[in-house]
């Protein structure tokens, strides 16, 4: 059974979504641009090792599963998912803005779009909203815009204090591609 606690967090992190995705959207397109695709879908990521309170070097791993995708241009891309894992300097306490990044998206119709980004981490009520913000630079939906806006469960700080730390965070995300 799902507690009240869990559905009220689903909301606020659902709620927080839309409105950190579309006003991110609307700066980075103008007025105007259309929605190529509009993906809901889940992250998990892992940290080797766990999150501490002082930064440190980690390895980050993180699953994307993209789907439903409620808009799309293309009515045959209906889902899609990334995968990366790479070193990274973190800690509970540490989101680094102006880091670069870059994923390559695999749909469901095999094709792939390779997305090159700036990820700018912050918390917002409480919980931990990453941002990437960048450009669809190959494959499907080349040239367009793209943000995606990650909302992770909070962390637990007491978690963050001792090893092993915080090694795993998970949560939902929303893909906009605008071109």
């Amino acid at each position: 059974m799902v507690s009240s606690r869990a559905v009220r967090r689903a909301a606020a992190i659902g709620a927080v979504l839309g409105v950190v995705a579309g006003a991110v959207l609307a700066s980075a397109t103008g007025a105007g641009a259309a929605v190529l695709l509009q993906c809901e879908g889940t992250n998990a990521t892992s940290f080797s090792p766990g999150l501490l309170l002082a930064e440190q070097e980690v390895r980050l791993t993180y699953a994307e599963s993209l789907g439903p995708c409620l808009v799309s241009s293309d009515p045959a891309v209906r889902s899609g998912s990334a995968a990366a894992s790479f070193p990274v300097l973190a800690g509970c306490l540490h989101l680094d803005p102006g880091v670069a990044g870059s994923k390559t998206f695999t749909w469901n119709t095999g094709e792939t779009s390779r997305f090159e980004f700036t990820i700018v981490g912050t918390t917002v009520a409480g919980q931990v909203v990453v941002t990437n913000t960048g450009t669809i630079t190959a494959g499907k939906f080349a040239g367009a815009v793209a943000e995606e806006v990650i909302a992770n469960a909070s962390l637990s700080l007491l978690n963050c204090l001792a090893p092993p730390g915080v090694e795993a965070v998970g949560g939902t995300l929303r893909l906009l591609i605008a071109g």
